[in-house]
């Protein structure tokens, strides 16, 4: 039974180490492009499929405020460019 669970909890880490990496990957993609992408984009850039990027990836970044999620696509947020270390400059981002 210890290895069971043992087995279970180190599964479980290696898929919030990949999370947290495509987590990573998307967040850093948004801080250099300036126009809103797609679900597609995202997908591409993390190198899975749409499913994943819209089940996993997409959530996460907007639960914890760091994208947002217009209706002309996904756009990093001032705390997602502050993660990144990054100054927040009003013109490139599209006025709503």
């Amino acid at each position: 039974m210890g290895d069971i669970k043992r087995d279970l909890w180190v599964k479980g880490m290696m898929l919030c180490h990949k999370l947290i990496f495509l987590i990573s990957l998307v967040l850093e993609y948004l801080a250099v492009v300036i126009r809103p992408i797609g679900i597609e984009a995202i997908s591409q850039v993390v190198d899975e499929d749409q499913n994943t990027s819209e089940n996993l990836v997409e959530p996460w970044l907007v639960r914890l405020r760091l994208m947002v999620k217009t209706s002309q696509g996904h756009q990093i947020t001032e705390l997602g460019l502050q993660h990144l270390g990054q100054e927040f400059q009003e013109s490139r981002f599209l006025k709503a």
